[in-house]
């Protein structure tokens, strides 16, 4: 069994696309709910990336974007490593992103753990996250497993039409 990744070996890929169409007429295509400030003075991408804070060094961090909120991005987090902060130059959905992630980081360590996180989700419980976190990771790292993180739900919730 092999030992847990260690923070300098655990990179993160924060989807940070999207059409904006989900709290319309709030967001738009330039301003996505996860550049809103809904909750506090931050915006929900922001606190993403500050829940990775310990877990996840910043420069393992890629958020990949879209060619229209890349700007948004960067204004939200102006000392993130722009190298980092990725435009999709078209638009694919979730397993290209996570698929251009993969080649990043394996370019940058083959035997690295790697994570994927929404960037629009609101989680407080910090500490209980980050726990998670590294618990999933060890676990992926233990067994070249897959590990899914997620909330159980209340009760049923029928998909919102589109």
């Amino acid at each position: 069994m092999s030992t847990p990744s260690s923070p300098a070996r655990t990179y993160a890929l924060v989807l940070a696309g999207g059409s904006g169409q989900r709290f319309w007429p709030v967001s738009r295509d330039r301003l996505p709910k996860q550049l809103l400030r809904l909750f506090d003075e931050k915006t929900l991408l922001e606190h993403t990336i500050n829940r990775l804070a310990g877990v996840v060094p910043r420069e393992n961090i890629l958020i990949l974007t879209n060619c229209q909120q890349v700007e948004g991005v960067r204004e939200a987090l102006p000392d993130f490593p722009a190298e980092n902060i990725i435009a999709e130059p078209e638009k694919r959905d979730t397993a290209p992103a996570i698929a251009l992630a993969i080649a990043w980081v394996a370019a940058r360590d083959p035997q690295a753990t790697m994570m994927v996180l929404p960037s629009d989700h609101l989680i407080q419980a910090t500490d209980e996250f980050q726990r998670a976190l590294r618990t999933a990771c060890a676990a992926a790292q233990s067994g070249g497993n897959l590990v899914t993180i997620g909330i159980k739900p209340p009760g049923p919730a029928p998909a919102m039409a589109t």
